[in-house]
């Protein structure tokens, strides 16, 4: 059965959760609060989330992030395009991508000499400045796509026009064969290099080193949000496509919004309460102002906040968050 969302809650429905110990304040005042505690425990926790699809067209790289009524877009948690994950970037990591020519370079496949033979570099040749590279297993790249060459042994210029860390472009004969071209005589046959990686790079289109990234037309292998309210792909997509880009959005309510989601009345009714008393109490010279209570609101809003932050980062399992350490 497919997941239909909730129907959404009137501000009106949280009012039993503060105005016992707010009295004297206005429904006005309380419901402002509590609207106010909302966005703050959805900008924090991301627990309203929600799944949408976008239809894309041809070169057109920016798209309107969907949103439901009286809510505005937190951030992108996982984004795919015609059924690939696509990953978030940012302005200055393109700039420098497209700066060396080798565009994004996501998903690289390692091939290596000390790697395990279904994996491994077969030979690596040189005549003159022309590089002859065979894999035992089919490489995946195209003519025209970059990839770099990484490990000891790779002759004397390693640093300038050798090929130790640089991004080269490739031509094909076959599967399992490619040719390039290094930038200067290297004294010595390469073929006795020790523990060489092979970095082919799965763009759809081959980058000049001159290209822009706002220029780029291929399949799109990552986002950057303009803004709040918006996506962009990388690189402009070449195709139109129904329904091309699937993603997972976490929203807050909007400063005027009338309702809210059903998830937060009834998993966090009473925390959302707490925020708005927190707030609500704070205020100095009013009927109600109490800034020792605040202080003790503030302290369970915020207890509230970081247990439904981990709650929503393991997805409301009861599975347990490990992080792998440097070895």
């Amino acid at each position: 059965m497919a997941y239909t969302p909730a129907a959404a809650r009137p501000l009106a429905d949280w009012l039993p959760y503060v105005k016992p110990w707010a009295l004297g304040a206005s429904d006005l005042a309380m419901t402002t609060q509590i609207r106010l505690a909302a966005i703050e425990f959805c900008e924090e926790t991301k627990v309203w989330k929600d799944y949408k699809t976008v239809d894309i067209l041809a070169n057109d790289p920016v798209y309107a992030i969907p949103v439901p009524t009286d809510a505005s877009s937190v951030d992108i948690t996982e984004a795919y395009y015609n059924g690939h994950e696509i990953r978030p970037t940012n302005i200055d990591e393109l700039k420098q991508a497209y700066a060396d020519g080798r565009g994004l370079s996501w998903g690289e496949v390692s091939y290596a000499l000390s790697n395990t033979p279904g994996y491994s570099i077969a030979s690596l040749t040189l005549v003159g400045t022309t590089a002859t590279l065979v894999t035992t297993v089919a490489h995946g790249l195209v003519a025209g796509q970059y990839f770099s060459l990484t490990g000891v042994g790779l002759g004397p210029n390693d640093t300038n026009g050798g090929w130790n860390n640089v991004w080269l472009t490739v031509t094909v004969p076959n599967s399992t064969t490619l040719t390039f071209t290094v930038g200067n005589p290297l004294l010595s046959s390469p073929a006795n290099v020790l523990n060489a990686i092979f970095s082919p790079v799965p763009n759809t289109t081959p980058v000049s080193p001159s290209s822009q990234w706002f220029d780029d037309v291929g399949e799109p292998v990552a986002f950057l949000q303009p803004d709040q309210d918006s996506f962009q792909l990388v690189p402009k997509p070449a195709t139109s496509l129904v329904q091309g880009v699937k993603m997972r959005v976490s929203y807050k309510p909007t400063k005027t919004a009338a309702t809210l989601p059903d998830i937060l009345f009834s998993s966090y009714a009473e925390d959302i309460g707490h925020g708005a008393l927190a707030k609500l109490l704070a205020i100095p010279k009013m009927a109600y102002s109490n800034p020792e209570l605040a202080v003790y609101y503030q302290g369970l809003f915020d207890a509230a906040i970081g247990k439904s932050k981990v709650d929503a980062a393991k997805g409301f399992t009861r599975s347990v968050i490990r992080v792998r350490g440097h070895r």
